[in-house]
């Protein structure tokens, strides 16, 4: 059995990463060797990852009460299984959130964070990831309800949540993976800058942080 057997054995990758018991009992004891070992060092490491976040974006709530204006603005880490019903329920949403959560599950160090507001819904969702040493605090998705969150404040919101994040971590960079081109001004306004990478440009954008 290989390691992507273990990954496919669970329909529920959160409750997978959660449930250690559930987690041995659909791995054959013959397996349980060095796919194993690395199934749980995967599973170690998102959880971490998931409490510190938790703890980081805690720190985020009250600027961005201020920014949205509501005192019950609340920053949660969304399971992967309700992307698809938080984005389905938008008038419209442009990105390629079934790919988000593929690339969420490949990624122990990657979760969603939504901000929802006082009627409960989740009007800003965001797949972020940490670089495995730490260096960048990566954005990789990120959309908004247009129905119900005013321009710019999407951004203004979810940099407020990187930064705390960076800090946490102790990240040098936040780093935009592959920015929309027609938001590329726009971020630059936001203080990002276009990455260069052995002499020439990427796609990706970044600002250094004030741990650096």
């Amino acid at each position: 059995m290989t390691n992507a057997d273990f990954y496919n054995s669970a329909r529920d990758l959160d409750t997978w990463f959660a449930n250690p018991t559930s987690r041995a009992s659909l791995i054959p004891a013959s397996s349980q060797g060095t796919a194993y070992r690395e199934l749980m060092n995967l599973t170690t490491t998102r959880t971490k990852f998931h409490r510190r976040v938790k703890q980081a974006v805690g720190l985020a709530e009250p600027a961005i009460a201020k920014i949205w204006q509501d005192s019950l603005a609340t920053v949660l880490i969304v399971k992967s299984q309700e992307v698809e019903r938080i984005v389905s329920a938008w008038p419209l949403a442009l990105l390629n959130w079934k790919a988000a959560v593929k690339k969420c599950n490949r990624i122990p160090r990657s979760c969603f964070i939504g901000v929802q507001t006082q009627n409960t819904t989740v009007s800003i969702l965001a797949l972020i990831r940490l670089s495995d040493a730490h260096l960048h605090t990566n954005l990789l998705f990120m959309e908004k309800d247009h129905s119900g969150v005013p321009p710019r404040m999407g951004m203004a919101v979810v940099d407020t949540i990187l930064e705390v994040i960076a800090e946490a971590f102790g990240s040098e960079r936040i780093v935009l993976d592959d920015p929309l081109p027609e938001l590329v001004q726009y971020y630059r306004e936001c203080g990002y800058e276009t990455m260069r990478k052995t002499g020439r440009e990427t796609a990706a954008m970044f600002k250094s942080t004030m741990t650096r």
